[in-house]
């Protein structure tokens, strides 16, 4: 067994420990994650709003509400960069708009999801000790 292999069927298995975590967490932490995801859906969907009115009629990443959704989803994911096309048809309010999505994603909505993921693993993990 090579060594790539071996370090594939060990992250693999991580992978399924952390799915298992967040999935058999406490029924508390069942509506919790579900507040998180909600949370993160209307703020992305506010965003993606926003930005198809404002940027729609000149940047094609957001000439319509679900591209701009895509977008951001993309641009969550850490895939896309959308800081150079709204920056180069709208010079100060494409910065703003991207700093406020950024910080709003990494000081709030990123904080929220590993706190509760930080909770469900503090749960599994008292249930694993009993």
């Amino acid at each position: 067994m090579t060594i790539s292999t071996s370090h594939t069927i060990a992250s693999s298995h991580a992978h399924a420990r952390a799915t298992l975590t967040a999935a058999l967490g406490s029924p508390r932490l069942g509506s919790a994650r579900q507040v998180v995801l909600l949370f993160f859906l209307v703020v992305l969907f506010s965003f993606s709003l926003i930005g198809s009115q404002l940027f729609g009629s000149t940047v094609k990443e957001f000439s319509s509400i679900p591209t701009a959704f895509f977008t951001l989803c993309v641009c969550v994911a850490g895939s896309g960069y959308i800081y150079r096309p709204i920056q180069a048809q709208y010079p100060v309010l494409g910065p703003l708009f991207f700093v406020i999505f950024t910080l709003m994603h990494l000081l709030v909505i990123t904080p929220l999801f590993l706190a509760t993921l930080n909770d469900a693993y503090a749960v599994r993990d008292e249930q694993m000790r009993q």
